[in-house]
């Protein structure tokens, strides 16, 4: 397993660290307020309807799931290990933007046709693509149309020559 320049592992360890810190937040807040509601439907509800209950803990069991992925070393996230391990695969990296969420992601498309997303703070984005473009300078930048077109026909063909 290689290093990441130091700068940049510093960055994107930021990066899903910010990400990770909102999940956690999720991921405690829904919990709570479904145990809240089993408790409440078990002692103010009635026989028949008390049943809800159920429904209510179980939904609050099956959001404290996300909580553990949340818990993770972000040093180990996929997209780091992939950057670490295989970068010469990524052929291709472009920002996914969600205006309305305001949340936003930076796509690493492999020649294999796979990806994977990078968690990235919402406007951030360009730093991290410059950042990541430095480290990968065999691989595209940014979107396009007939860049996807492109990648959906041949993911390898968007590896660009690297050269003195």
């Amino acid at each position: 397993m290689s290093e990441l320049p130091p700068q940049l592992e510093t960055l994107l360890v930021q990066q899903v660290v910010d990400r990770k810190r909102s999940y956690r937040k999720t991921a405690i807040v829904v919990p709570v307020l479904f145990l809240s509601l089993a408790a409440a439907s078990f002692f103010a509800l009635s026989p028949p309807e008390r049943n809800l209950w159920v429904l209510c803990a179980g939904a609050g069991l099956l959001g404290l799931l996300f909580f553990i992925p949340a818990l993770g070393d972000p040093r180990k996230a996929r997209p780091l290990q992939l950057l670490r391990e295989r970068p010469q695969e990524i052929v291709w990296i472009y920002a996914f933007v969600v205006r309305n969420k305001a949340t936003s992601w930076i796509l690493l498309r492999m020649a294999d046709g796979k990806h994977l997303r990078l968690p990235v703070q919402f406007g951030g984005e360009d730093a991290v693509l410059q950042a990541l473009g430095a480290y990968l300078p065999h691989a595209t930048s940014g979107f396009s149309d007939e860049r996807d077109a492109q990648y959906r026909r041949d993911p390898a063909s968007l590896r660009r020559p690297v050269g003195p």
